[in-house]
């Protein structure tokens, strides 16, 4: 049981000799109140931009589009992850490390592996140009 997601949750405690019981109990329904898929994914797109924003040193200007192509379009969402993925594997290769790239040029290098990847897909082959800008 994952005790982050549900704070419905407490505990008493009893002891006895050198052994401590401890018994959850809920302290209110939350089954009622069950937050959505849709709540639950805004609330985790929204955690993944602060940690884009405080990790890479970014400002608000520089958020702008990051954030509305990263919150809004699913596809893109996904291209900025592999991306993501892709932008530690190679600063890992370079002994780099990644925060090392901070604000506009964190933005420049992903956009540049976006590009990449996305050229390798269908649509890339279709539409060159048709790549997520997110500078």
């Amino acid at each position: 049981m994952s005790l982050n997601r549900h704070n419905n949750l407490s505990f008493n405690y009893r002891y006895k000799g050198d052994s401590i019981f401890i018994a959850p109990y809920q302290t209110r329904k939350i089954a009622d109140i069950d937050l959505s898929s849709n709540n639950r994914e805004q609330l985790e797109v929204t955690r993944r931009l602060r940690y884009f924003r405080k990790r890479y040193g970014l400002q608000e200007q520089e958020m702008t589009q990051f954030s509305y192509q990263y919150r809004h379009i699913t596809q893109t969402r996904e291209l900025i992850e592999r991306a993501f993925t892709e932008f530690i594997r190679i600063s890992r290769l370079k002994g780099i490390k990644s925060t090392e790239y901070q604000a506009k040029v964190f933005l420049n290098e992903m956009q540049d592996i976006i590009i990449m990847l996305y050229m390798k897909t269908k649509m890339g082959t279709l539409l060159p140009n048709g790549y997520p800008v997110i500078i």
